[in-house]
This record gives structure tokens, C-alpha cells and sequence, in this order.
């Protein structure tokens, strides 16, 4: 064979590998490069395990505009979130969402609001390519707060842009804890406690003075016989009388002398 037409050959087989190189190079570079003319959608499914969760809201701000350098596409921040100072070169920064977030709520930014339907879903559509923050200002009942997300529109995937995003996984959501009914505790009632036992002090009985007792001959006479009196009367000489002379009242008592004698020392016979 010719060396002609083998070098023919060989440049021919050069030749081809070159074109199907470039036309893979060019494909891969087609699917690179996002269609800017396009439009894209964020739709969700509030999810609590597997069951949805309806009700409640969400708002989306739009953060970050896309940039094209030497055929390599990231975000940069919008006019409205400029002055917030934030990076976007990567934007699963921990945290990030959290500072855009304080940013749009302190320059209180408008965003774009939409309630979850019954059936749990949400989606905002006809979006402009960029970077968005999701934010839940108000939580279905019995839920907390989902904590707020970025989502870019659109999504590359693969090696695969997708301009329909489904953002399910961006969402996490928790019950509020169920706090135990408070119940009182059980009424006791208090010990009841005996009063102390006293012994009675020992008190001397009030001494009684002895009844007076009538001196002989008033009231009695001599032989005890109660129902006569000898009546005893002083005379004007001071001597003693006794009007009952009987049962012995003719015999003067001792007592009657005395008041004979006082009565004649009053009158200066002694």
C-alpha cells in the first residue's frame, strides 16, 4: 500500500476525532450555560415526616442576581440587599439565609407573600432567574416557624439546569412541644395535734370564817329552849332587866352585866 494513503488515512481519523471533540465541548458548554430568557417557579410542599401540613405563609425576596465570567455563572447581591454586605460566592454559608433575612425585616423590604393551601402546597411562578430567600413569617397551628432558606432559580442539577424548582427538602418543620397539664398537688390535710393537757393547780379551797354564833342567852335560854327569850332591857340606872323570868332568865348573864357596866361607865357611875 501507498504510504499516501496511509498518511491520508491517519490524518483523516485526526481530523475526525478533533470534530467529534469539539462538538462535545460545544454540547457540554450548551447545557452549562443557563437560558437567560427564560422564566422559572419555586413550588413547595410543607412536609411534617410524610403528611402535609396545611396553612400558614411564606415570602419570598429575591436576593441575588446571576452573573456570567468567562462562562461561569454565580450570584451577586440585588440592589435592594447590597448594603447588607453579604457574600454570595457560596451560598450553603451556614447562616446566610438568617442575615438576609434580619437585613430585609430591619430595612423592612417588601417581598412577594403567598398562604400554603389546604392541601399543603405553595409555589411562586413567572420568577426571574436569580437567588431567592424564602421566609415563613406566619406558622400553620401546632407548628413552629420554619427556619428561612435560599433557593436558586434555576437549579443545576446533574450537570442540569432546572428552571421548575421543587424545594421540599429546603423545608423542616417541628411541632410545638406539648406542655403536660399542670395539675395541683393533692390537698393534705394538716396533723391534728392534741393541746397539750395541763394538770389542774392545786388551789387551796377559800377558808370559810366560822358562822357567828349568838352568845349564850339570846336567843335561847339556859336549858336550850329556843322558843323563849329572856329579853334583857337596861333601866335608866343602868341596871338590867329581864322581861321572861322563867327557865332561868332570872339569873343575869354575863354578857347583860358587861353591857350594865358600860352603860353606867357612859354615864360616869364608874
Amino acid at each position: 500500500m501507498p504510504m499516501t494513503t496511509i498518511k491520508s488515512k491517519g490524518y483523516t481519523a485526526i481530523l475526525i476525532v478533533a470534530v467529534l471533540l469539539y462538538m462535545m465541548s460545544a454540547m457540554v458548554y450548551a447545557h452549562d450555560a443557563p437560558d437567560m430568557e427564560r422564566e422559572g417557579s419555586i413550588h413547595i410542599t410543607m412536609l411534617f415526616g410524610e403528611e402535609a401540613v396545611p396553612g400558614g405563609s411564606l415570602t419570598l425576596y429575591r436576593v441575588g442576581d446571576v452573573r456570567e465570567d468567562n462562562g461561569d455563572y454565580d450570584f451577586v447581591l440585588t440592589e435592594d440587599f447590597k448594603a447588607s454586605g453579604e457574600n454570595l460566592e457560596n451560598i450553603q454559608t451556614e447562616g446566610l439565609a438568617a442575615k438576609l433575612q434580619a437585613y430585609a425585616e430591619n430595612q423592612k423590604l417588601t417581598g412577594l407573600t403567598r398562604t400554603v393551601s389546604r392541601d399543603g402546597t405553595i409555589a411562586f411562578d413567572n420568577l426571574k432567574l436569580g437567588l431567592y430567600l424564602l421566609v415563613q413569617n406566619q406558622a400553620a397551628d401546632g407548628y413552629l416557624k420554619a427556619a428561612p432558606f435560599l433557593v436558586s432559580v434555576p437549579m443545576l442539577e446533574d450537570g442540569v439546569y432546572i428552571y421548575e424548582v421543587i424545594a421540599n427538602t429546603k423545608v423542616e418543620l417541628e411541632k410545638i412541644p406539648e406542655t403536660p397539664p399542670q395539675t395541683e398537688p393533692p390537698q393534705t390535710e394538716p396533723p391534728q395535734t392534741e393541746p397539750p393537757q395541763t394538770e389542774p393547780s392545786e388551789t387551796e379551797p377559800p377558808a370559810s370564817e366560822p358562822p357567828e354564833s349568838s352568845p349564850p342567852g339570846v336567843g335561847d335560854n339556859r336549858n336550850g329552849d329556843t322558843e323563849k327569850s329572856c329579853n334583857p332591857t337596861i333601866a335608866a340606872d343602868g341596871s338590867v332587866k329581864l322581861a321572861n323570868t322563867d327557865n332561868g332568865c332570872d339569873r343575869a348573864d354575863t354578857i347583860y352585866e358587861r353591857m350594865a357596866a358600860l352603860s353606867r361607865r357612859k354615864k360616869g357611875q364608874l
